[in-house]
């Protein structure tokens, strides 16, 4: 419940501690990557070796989501379409946070991320008009209940149109 804190606006926080969660009753993938999230926050705030523990622990339980997430992503629809896309945003909060001075190549590592966001608006664009009604709609809306869903849009350029 903590870690949420970390990243939500305030007014979804709602959606970060319970709808998320319940969610993740039914997806081990986005189960395991609420897990992969907790550890990698906690090791964005360990500075000893016990940092890298957990950045490991948040590692194994990301490639274990990813291996079980595939399928699903395969067959998108309006079963799975809360938990998927809730899942793509954890990838990128947990790629955030294991993040760090140490990188070898920041670069790099901020063009996966942007893969990553990639991933995530190609799920908006396949059932975003889903995601705006259903248990996520709080991650939609601005804090006064306004719809905010046209700057999950994307638009964006192909990596080869750069």
């Amino acid at each position: 419940m903590t870690t949420s804190k970390s990243f939500a606006r305030g007014h979804d926080l709602h959606v970060w501690q319970m709808e998320i969660p319940q969610q993740a009753c039914c997806y081990d993938f986005l189960l395991d990557g609420i897990l992969a999230v907790a550890c990698s926050q906690r090791a964005s705030s360990s500075s000893d070796v016990r940092g890298m523990d957990w950045a490991a622990r948040a590692i194994d339980y990301q490639n274990r989501a990813l291996k079980s997430f595939s399928p699903t992503l395969l067959n998108l629809d309006l079963d799975n379409c809360h938990a998927t896309f809730a899942f793509s945003l954890l990838i990128v909060i947990t790629a955030f946070y294991l993040l760090s001075a140490e990188s070898v190549n920041l670069i790099t590592d901020f063009l996966e991320i942007r893969r990553y966001l990639d991933g995530t608006a190609q799920i908006n664009l396949h059932v975003g008009d889903k995601l705006g009604t259903g248990p996520l709609r709080g991650l939609f809306q601005d804090a006064d209940g306004r719809d905010m869903s046209m700057f999950w849009d994307s638009n964006a350029p192909e990596d080869n149109d750069w």
